[in-house]
C-alpha cells in the first residue's frame, strides 16, 4: 500500500474566545485516545493554532484508508468527542482528503 492509499482528515476549527485552552485540552485527549485505539491511524495527529488569530486551529492525521476514517467518524466516542468540542467552537469543518503531490526538498 503506497502513501496514494492513504488518507488525511483534516479540521478546521473557528474556538469561541475564551475557550482556547479547554478546546486544545479536549483534542489533546481524544487524539492520543484515537492514536491508541484506532487501527488504521498512520502517523501523526497535530493541531496547529494561527499564530495572528489564535481562536483559528487546524487539525491533521494521516490514515491508511477511508473505511478506517468513516468506522472511527461514526464511532460513539467520535460523536461524544465532536459534541463536546463544538460547544467550544463557533464553527468546525471536518474535511477526508487525499494526497496528490508530495515533494521532498534536496538535501543543500
Amino acid at each position: 500500500m503506497g502513501e496514494r492509499d492513504h488518507v488525511y482528515t483534516f479540521g478546521l476549527w473557528l474556538v469561541k474566545p475564551g475557550r482556547e485552552g479547554d478546546f486544545i485540552a479536549a483534542w489533546e485527549t481524544f487524539a492520543r485516545w484515537t492514536g491508541e485505539s484506532q487501527v488504521g491511524m498512520a502517523g501523526e495527529a497535530r493541531l496547529l493554532q494561527d499564530v495572528d488569530r489564535p481562536g483559528h486551529f487546524v487539525s491533521i492525521g494521516g490514515w491508511s484508508d477511508m473505511n478506517k476514517v468513516e468506522a472511527w467518524r461514526h464511532s460513539a466516542e467520535f460523536q461524544s468527542f465532536f459534541s463536546k468540542v463544538s460547544e467550544f467552537c463557533e464553527e468546525t469543518q471536518p474535511r477526508t482528503l487525499k494526497p496528490v503531490v508530495h515533494v521532498v526538498p534536496a538535501k543543500r
